[in-house]
């Protein structure tokens, strides 16, 4: 839902870490498997119980779908959030690599801030820095508008997420 001047609803830091738990446990937009609860709860460090309120709060806003008895799974809507704040996420790190920051405080750093950059800013950043092809970790770096939610486990190369983490979510776990 766009807004004027390229803006999009705000969505809070713990609604980024909602998607990317049902990312890694394998709750895919267009994939067979369907994240768990209990796998959402033992990524964020939660009881199992708060998964679930968070899940079907994240459903009503339809980033979420959630099958009663089966799992919960990315929209393509959220599959389009999460991808938008890793690719900004990654590109705010090349930035501060840039300025000389260490590998690490750019990671903490570029998630935290991807959460306040609109997409119009962040595409002037991306251009301004020569439109980076690969993170300072040497993960590529893949523009939400070439990212198919067919190839969703694509968007596990950029920096916020572990790569191994989610091609193991991509091999169903049951």
């Amino acid at each position: 839902m766009a807004a004027r001047g390229g803006q999009r609803e705000k969505y809070t830091g713990r609604t980024i870490d909602y998607l990317k738990a049902v990312f890694i446990a394998g709750g895919l937009p267009n994939g067979d498997r369907y994240a768990r609860f209990s796998e959402i709860a033992k990524i964020l460090g939660i009881t199992v119980s708060t998964a679930s309120i968070m899940c079907r709060r994240l459903e009503s806003k339809g980033l979420l779908v959630v099958e009663d008895n089966v799992g919960v799974k990315l929209t393509e809507k959220g599959f389009r959030l999460l991808a938008e704040h890793l690719w900004k996420a990654a590109i705010l790190e090349v930035m501060l690599y840039k300025l000389g920051l260490s590998i690490n405080v750019c990671k903490k750093l570029a998630g935290k801030l991807a959460e306040n950059l609109d997409m119009d800013s962040a595409e002037e950043i991306y251009q301004a820095l020569g439109r980076p092809k690969v993170c300072p970790h040497n993960r590529p770096i893949i523009h939400p508008r070439e990212l198919d939610p067919k190839r969703a486990l694509e968007i596990a190369l950029c920096c916020g997420l572990a790569v191994q983490e989610a091609e193991n979510a991509g091999k169903g776990k049951g």
